[in-house]
């Protein structure tokens, strides 16, 4: 049994309203606003019909102590009418969308339904249609429905204005479950037949009104007609001049001559009419047009499903336009002809009155967006929606940060249709650096079975499609791809073993749903031996956003850093009323940054792979990026029959050396088990040289104690130290003697390519992994 949460009487009909648990939506938004230094709003119902309260004074809305209504949640909505009074038994409920009318059902004098508004909020209105007293009425409730993981207000606010600042109007829906109030903007105009509809619905009384005085007290003008008639039909005064050519023709017997005279008479085909006029058609024409598309688009749905929007909403555009089009048959609009467009300023339609409201209000309908009032509404996609696009418009803001410029982005690529959609294809936004990185951030992507066409991704399951997809291409021409899921979900289950309790985390599932996009995409390119194609898996981080709330995320670390950096996988919490830290500094990390005048860090695709999420191979193999890393160390002890002597002769079975060496040298355990050859200095009189190229046969990590006999004995110092033991094969005698005269020898990993071709060691630079050996 669900609790009441509204019970509500007013002499018309008493409304109660049911849900299963309004406790804990209450409490998220309470702690989310908290966080905020903020407490929480009232509810406001507000009512299209006054009704009179208790204390006996009228009113037009009802205020509760909170919130009511909250997005993702079940309520259940009764209406029981009194006595004389009895709801509508075919249309008890209007709303715009099928889903709402259907599911309510008319029981007598009660009229009661479900609502779930899943992403939805703003303002929920709901019309009912009732007899009363024999007399039919039509009214409207509308609702406050809250979002629980943000602040309405600020954050939501926030997230709208940012993508109004690069997508205008891509936020607004035909006919939603909510609508949204929009406030005063000054955004330069933007043909849009959606909004156009929402402020014409606004004015459209006060349009009609205005006309109707027009045609009852019109404009008109005095306007001079030339006749020809005969001199028996002249009266009146006549003209001297006439009066003489009249004299003369009677004196030559003309009597049927004909004369010009000039007639006045009251017009009223004047350009401010045919004006008022082009409005009244207009009006007609453009809501025809508007329900036509939708009509178009409702037939075009796939048979056998319901339309989405309701036959009431359809109706509601006919009663919009029903006065324009009497009006249009008015004997003056009749009588007048079209107008042009060329109406100079005219005080008939800045102060005559009718005239100067009709202009007024076509100036507004023609520039609608720059003069919105609270009293215009208009649908909005959901929330979950909204927060999307806001996460794609964050990375981008995030990338030029890092000194990324946009290229070659259409300002605005929304179709224009009735319902404006945005087209994210082909890369929603291009990025290049001055480095050379160049790279796309897209929106929702599509993966699907494999094809022919090589240098692709695919999904060899089912289709995969990713919220966002950030492609970044090196200098070196290797592509880099992260994966990021906007998910308007937070978890509340406070059982999990966690660290740190009672933080924001993101759902099990949309983590799972991270490990699915990088294992379900394989890429598929052209094989060396031009033999079948390569698969490799192209995603090296999936990663969720969701409104997260973190203060100072300076001082602390993402609840998701160990499995970040551990397998790749993880979430940054993502919110417009907090700073987004972590993200950032992953993405620095990863594509470099710079102030001032710096040269950007070179960046390599070796870098990139370095990684260790990235470096996890199937159970029982193992990965390599190159497999022709020469590693160039000094032998420094040479004394006749010690160890370092097989490295002078060519004879040498075993290398080994600390791993806090390596360690140091930042050189990663994966570059020292990619290792494919070793070439060792000795020194030789006043000179190192190099005369044996060894192969590397295995390479492991051991204790000291445990390399007594190919270390040349014990050292009970380092008995418990880790040393990188490396077997080698048979030495091979390199014919160009490598000689270096410093007494220091830095220790280098070049690929085999170079190494065979300079001869000396100064010669020698760092080709592979080239972070890690900067000063090489």
């Amino acid at each position: 049994m669900m609790p009441d949460i509204l019970s509500l009487a007013i002499p018309r009909w008493s409304l109660t309203v049911w849900t299963r648990d309004n406790v804990s939506p209450l409490q998220t938004l309470t702690a989310v606003l908290g966080k905020r230094g903020k407490s929480l709003p009232p509810g406001i119902i507000r009512f299209s019909l006054p009704f009179i309260t208790t204390d006996g004074e009228s009113s037009s809305q009802h205020l509760c102590p909170h919130p009511l209504l909250y997005e993702n949640r079940e309520y259940e909505f009764e209406f029981i009418f009194p006595a004389g009074s009895m709801p509508d038994e075919k249309k008890p409920i209007i709303h715009p969308l099928h889903e709402i009318e259907d599911g309510f059902r008319c029981i007598g004098n009660t009229v009661r339904g479900r609502i779930n508004f899943k992403n939805h909020v703003g303002w929920f209105r709901l019309g009912i249609r009732y007899q009363s007293d024999g007399r039919a009425v039509t009214e409207s409730l509308s609702f406050q429905v809250f979002p629980t993981k943000m602040d309405m207000v600020s954050d939501l606010e926030k997230i709208l204005q940012e993508i109004d600042a690069v997508y205008p109007l891509w936020r607004f829906s035909v006919v939603q479950k909510t609508d949204d109030e929009l406030a005063r903007s000054r955004k330069k105009h933007e043909h849009f037949e959606l909004l156009w509809l929402a402020q014409f619905k606004a004015l459209q009384k006060e349009l009609a009104q205005a006309v109707k005085l027009v045609c009852r007290s019109p404009h008109s003008r005095l306007v001079t007609e030339i006749k020809s008639v005969k001199a028996e039909r002249l009266k009146g005064r006549l003209r001297g001049k006439l009066e003489e050519s009249i004299a003369e023709n009677f004196k030559s017997k003309n009597y049927d001559k004909q004369y010009s005279i000039e007639k006045k008479r009251l017009s009223f085909d004047t350009p401010v009419n045919r004006f008022v006029k082009t409005v009244v058609a207009n009006s007609v024409s453009r809501i025809g047009r508007f329900s036509r598309n939708l009509s178009l688009n409702e037939q075009n749905r796939i048979t056998g499903s319901p339309g989405r929007l309701s036959q009431s909403f359809f109706e509601s555009l006919a009663e919009l336009k029903k006065p324009f089009e009497r009006l249009s048959n008015e004997q003056l609009f009749l009588e007048i002809g079209v107008y042009e467009g060329h109406l100079s300023e005219s005080l008939v339609l800045h102060q005559r009155m009718g005239y100067a409201k009709i202009y007024r209000i076509w100036q507004e309908l023609k520039l609608y967006l720059d003069f919105f009032g609270s009293d215009t509404s208009v649908s909005q996609r959901s929330v979950e929606q909204l927060y999307e696009i806001w996460c794609v418009l964050e990375l981008k803001r995030i990338l030029e940060q890092l000194g990324f410029e946009e290229i070659n982005h259409a300002k605005n690529p929304q179709t224009k249709t009735y319902e404006k959609v945005l087209s994210l294809t082909d890369g929603l936004f291009r990025f290049s650096r001055s480095d050379g990185l160049t790279g796309r951030l897209i929106h929702e992507p599509s993966y699907s079975s494999p094809s022919s066409e090589l240098d692709k991704i695919y999904s060899w399951t089912t289709n995969q499609r990713p919220d966002i997809l950030l492609e970044m291409t090196l200098a070196d021409g290797v592509t880099a791809r992260w994966a990021f899921d906007a998910k308007y979900r937070i978890d509340s289950n406070s059982d999990k073993t966690w660290p740190e309790k009672n933080i924001d985390r993101v759902p099990d599932d949309a983590i799972n749903q991270m490990h699915r996009y990088r294992d379900a995409l394989i890429y598929l390119s052209k094989a060396e031996d031009d033999c079948e194609a390569e698969k490799s898996r192209p995603i090296i981080g999936a990663f969720a956003l969701y409104p997260g709330w973190f203060e100072n995320q300076a001082d602390r670390e993402n609840p998701y850093k160990d499995s970040i950096g551990s397998v790749g996988i993880g979430a940054f919490p993502l919110l417009p009323g907090q700073p987004s830290l972590w993200l950032e500094q992953f993405l620095k990390e990863k594509l470099g940054a710079t102030s001032g005048l710096k040269p950007y860090p070179p960046l390599e695709s070796d870098d990139l792979y370095l990684q260790e999420s990235v470096r996890i191979a199937p159970y029982g193999l193992k990965q390599y990026r190159h497999r022709d890393l020469v590693l160039a160390v000094g032998i420094y002890k040479t004394t006749p029959g010690d160890y370092c002597q097989p490295f002078v002769e060519g004879t040498a079975k075993y290398y080994h050396m600390p791993v806090n060496t390596t360690d140091g040298c930042r050189i990663s355990r994966y570059i020292m088990r990619e290792l494919g050859y070793c070439a060792f200095s000795v020194k030789d009189a006043d000179r190192r040289i190099c005369r044996y190229l060894y192969p590397v046969k295995s390479i492991c990590i051991k204790k000291r104690f445990e390399l007594n006999e190919i270390a040349g004995g014990p050292n009970p110092e380092k008995a418990q130290l880790n040393y990188w033991v490396i077997e080698l094969g048979h030495g091979e005698l390199i014919h160009e003697q490598k000689d270096e005269s410093s007494r220091k020898f830095k220790t280098r990993i070049v690929d085999l390519v170079q190494f065979r071709s300079v001869e000396a060691w100064d010669e020698l630079q760092v080709q592979r992994y080239k972070k890690v050996f900067p000063a090489q």
